[in-house]
């Protein structure tokens, strides 16, 4: 097998710590020596062992000489653990191959300048862009402290969310809502708005994949939700924060406090808008690096207005309604110079739908 082709193994076995290890990125490693695989690992959960070490803990051989394989660079740093690259160095192997170096300022090469003081020859596999694409929240928490917000819409052909009493139960098909779901599984926090809420009374839980709740965030200018919303029924872990206007500091409804983890008091814009970002920075300090946006438009249109997303993915189902409500209805209008540009990432089929998926430029 070639250095890519093991590293693609190394993303392979990243990828089973989906949902489970954020904050920290998804890490797979595979150990070689021989021409044979003699140990791998991946990182399966916050706060435990990285994939070097699980790696080396099931080594069916002794790894000195070994070439080990990583899709990201091995840290450099104590942490919840220590570091890697003094591992890998003590376990004498003899060559690292790194899918992508660490954008994490605490290591940014200096895993790879460790390893290499010690003798090691460390190069870079010529996987580099799948590497970085599977560690899109990681790359985008760390470079720039903001969770990375990925938006979900699911519309008609003629361009509607919901009919014209607010109904949008259900557009797409089953195929597309279990794809949902896996969505979910994977990012740390599901986002909608209080009308989405007290229209559709969502669980907002993964029932139709396999994997953990996400945490629910809310948008409520008002507080308007209901203590006996289908969300708080929901027997799991996960925790609900409500963003809101700073007016209801001392207006939090009885019923509430001990339903919600966080209340998230942020300011007004000139349009009496909740500004959603000033909460980014309280969200990220429990552990929130990606967000999964699912409703409304109002949260879509500010979004989009204030260039606060990542992605988009929209689901086309073969339904006319005629009127109803646009995705993007209150969006401030732009200029076509001065248009968001995005690139065309994926297009999928489920049943009669089309899911056509866009990242930012």
């Amino acid at each position: 097998m070639s250095d890519d082709d093991l590293i693609d193994r190394t993303l392979e076995l990243a990828a089973r710590g989906k949902g489970q290890v954020s904050p920290n990125p998804l890490v797979g490693c595979v150990i070689v020596k021989d021409g044979k695989i003699i140990g791998e690992g991946w990182h399966k959960k916050y706060g435990e062992a990285h994939a070097e070490i699980e790696a080396f803990r099931n080594c069916t051989t002794d790894p000195e000489g070994s070439t080990l394989f990583v899709n990201l660079e091995p840290c450099s740093h104590h942490g919840k653990t220590p570091p890697c690259s003094d591992l890998i160095i003590s376990k004498k192997v003899a060559r690292v191959v790194i899918g992508t170096p660490d954008p994490n300022p605490l290591v940014n090469g200096k895993g790879i300048a460790k390893l290499r003081a010690a003798g090691i020859e460390v190069i870079v596999a010529g996987n580099e862009a799948t590497c970085a694409e599977l560690n899109k929240f990681f790359f985008k928490s760390v470079k720039e402290n903001k969770p990375y917000l990925a938006i979900k819409a699911a519309q008609t052909i003629d361009g509607k969310i919901a009919d014209h009493n607010g109904s949008s139960k259900w557009l797409s098909c089953e195929e597309s809502r279990a794809y949902v779901h896996q969505l979910r599984a994977g990012y740390d926090a599901v986002l909608t708005g209080i009308n989405t809420v007290k229209t559709d009374d969502p669980e907002l839980n993964v029932r139709l994949a396999e994997g953990r709740d996400p945490h629910i965030i809310i948008v409520d200018k008002y507080l308007e939700i209901s203590a006996a919303a289908k969300l708080f029924s929901v027997n799991s872990p996960r925790k609900i924060f409500i963003i809101t206007s700073e007016k209801n500091r001392a207006n939090i409804p009885s019923g509430l406090s001990d339903r919600v983890s966080e209340f998230l008091f942020v300011s007004e814009d000139g349009q009496g808008r909740i500004r959603i970002e000033e909460a980014f920075n309280s969200i990220m300090k429990t552990g929130i690096s990606s967000i999964f946006v699912e409703g409304g438009a109002g949260i879509y249109s500010y979004l989009i207005s204030n260039n606060l997303f990542d992605e988009i993915l929209i689901f086309y189902t073969p339904k006319m309604l005629g009127s109803g409500l646009s995705v993007f209805n209150t969006a401030v209008p732009i200029g076509l110079n001065a248009a968001i540009s995005l690139r065309l990432r994926d297009v999928i089929r489920f049943g009669d739908d089309i899911l056509v998926n866009y990242r930012r430029i």
